[in-house]
């Protein structure tokens, strides 16, 4: 047991074992920066499987990006791998609402079937220009902020309200955009995490993947109405909660976050553990002390003992005030300038812009750069995302899962520029399917084997179709998933970095 113990802790703190340990009722962790919550987390997990001889399979570890739930995996991986001890889930919020719903699909009658979430590019260039032109929208920001007001009625849960369609801003987009989806099968990515809170909370024969008895949540303070929602949920299928965060660092406000969560949180579960961190690794003395000033100008945030290790210095805090963001601009080339100087790569440095909107926080900083005779790449879109070759092969793929998919044919029409398909044939594609409403990819069929039914391109259709089908059953063949996918790439993609 000893050994199990020491396994477990480490050099945990005595407040982190206390987390680490604690078991048998809801419990909130307040942690603030560098107290070691990410490792109270692991451990947590560890203490869970080898102490408590919790089932690995009735485990949960929900956290806020793909990087950390990665992160979060591979320490607790190098621990029970050798054991021979499963690794339990560790995810997103959003990744796991979309395990739930591809699990419960065939139930399912609120999103189209087969399940197939829409991607960024197909999001922005397939859905976002359909919309634009179907509603006579002079910019493409217009659609993108209707789109974020649907998001944003998800996120707050105001879509539940009565009269909530009445209320949008420009009901005509709620139609077209469902008429799209209808047309071409695509939910949006946006509203995985809604979804299932409408599912968990309205359908009776919604079932998890899993029977789940420890659900552990980071980064609690950064959790909206709806992820809140389904956290409660499921709570009352038996789940027992271990939460942690920090209210100071509720960052995601864009996204409608609410630090409410964290501190209602001994309110919403009775008789909840609270527990907290202490010791901040990570800050000088007078780092932290000007970090807890900050913090504390927020009147309700929670109290926190946070304090130095007790062999931290003093430290150092600048505040740099600029007259305004021509100056900033200056003062940031100067000062990468300067770092140039000392041996540091161009490409070692990264400036990070919290938003960008019509550049107009980078265009002034690009500009002083070039003054100071610095070379920037401002990166936005992924280069490999948007690439032609990248899109036709990745739909090919997608069609050797599900030769009906809708928003892989569609993009392989649009993006394929030797065919002879353009904007106006795909537009009467459109139009015939909604007529004999059917799906996209079945109204290309349709017209493939009766090319009159669309005489100006019917005939081209037919040869694209037969192209494209005919290369979809010789992929089939090959048995070998890597080596179908490798052949997908030889076959549709030219020699160059991309391919490699």
């Amino acid at each position: 047991m000893d050994d199990i113990k020491t396994t477990i802790h480490g050099d945990a703190t005595s407040d982190q074992i206390e987390a680490i340990d604690h078991i048998g009722s809801h419990a909130r962790l307040l942690a603030g920066p560098g107290t070691g919550k990410t490792k109270t987390l692991t451990r947590r997990v560890l203490s869970l499987i080898l102490q408590h001889n919790a089932d690995p399979e009735s485990i949960l570890l929900l956290t806020f990006t793909r990087l950390a739930a990665a992160q979060l995996k591979d320490e607790i991986k190098k621990v029970l791998e050798p054991l021979g001890k499963t690794i339990p889930q560790v995810s997103t919020l959003h990744s796991f609402a979309l395990r739930q719903i591809l699990h419960n699909s065939s139930r399912i009658d609120t999103l189209p079937r087969p399940i197939r979430i829409a991607d960024d590019w197909e999001e922005r260039y397939i859905i976002q220009e359909d919309l634009k032109k179907v509603l006579s929208l002079k910019e493409i920001g217009d659609v993108k902020n209707l789109i974020n007001q649907l998001s944003t009625d998800w996120e707050t849960l105001r879509i539940d309200e009565i009269g909530w369609e009445q209320q949008f801003p420009n009901p005509a987009f709620l139609g077209a955009w469902r008429s799209h989806k209808e047309q071409y099968g695509e939910t949006l990515r946006a509203e995985l995490v809604y979804q299932l809170k409408k599912q968990l909370n309205q359908s009776r024969d919604f079932q998890l993947d899993k029977e789940y008895k420890h659900i552990l949540i980071d980064e609690y303070q950064d959790l909206n109405a709806c992820d809140l929602a389904i956290v409660n949920e499921l709570a009352k299928r038996g789940a027992e909660l271990f939460v942690a965060g920090d209210d100071d660092q509720s960052i995601y406000g864009f996204r409608f976050a609410t630090p409410e969560g964290i501190r209602n949180f001994e309110q919403i579960y009775q008789n909840s553990k609270k527990l907290v961190l202490e010791i901040c690794f990570r800050c000088d003395k007078s780092i932290l002390r000007s970090a807890e000033f900050v913090a504390s100008l927020d009147p309700k945030r929670l109290p926190k003992p946070t304090r130095p290790k007790d062999q931290a210095e003093n430290g150092e805090v600048l505040i740099i005030g600029f007259k305004d963001q021509n100056h900033e601009a200056e003062i940031i080339a100067k000062k990468i300038k300067s770092l140039i100087a000392k041996d540091i790569k161009p490409d070692q440095i990264t400036i990070l812009l919290r938003s960008d909107r019509n550049g107009s926080l980078s265009k002034p900083i690009i500009e002083a750069l070039k003054k100071q005779s610095v070379d920037v790449s401002l990166t936005t879109d992924s280069e490999l995302e948007s690439n032609n070759e990248y899109r036709i092969v990745l739909s090919i793929i997608r069609l050797l899962v599900d030769q009906n998919d809708c928003l892989a044919w569609r993009t392989l029409l649009q993006v394929n520029k030797t065919n002879g398909l353009g904007d106006e044939c795909i537009k009467n594609i459109w139009n015939y399917a909604q007529s004999k409403g059917i799906r996209f990819s079945v109204a290309l069929q349709k017209i493939a084997e009766s090319p009159n039914e669309l005489q100006k391109f019917g005939q081209k259709i037919a040869k694209f179709v037969s192209e494209i089908n005919t290369a979809i059953v010789e992929l089939k063949a090959i048995q070998n998933p890597i080596e179908a996918i490798t052949a997908t790439v030889d076959r549709f993609m030219s020699e160059g970095e991309i391919k490699e």
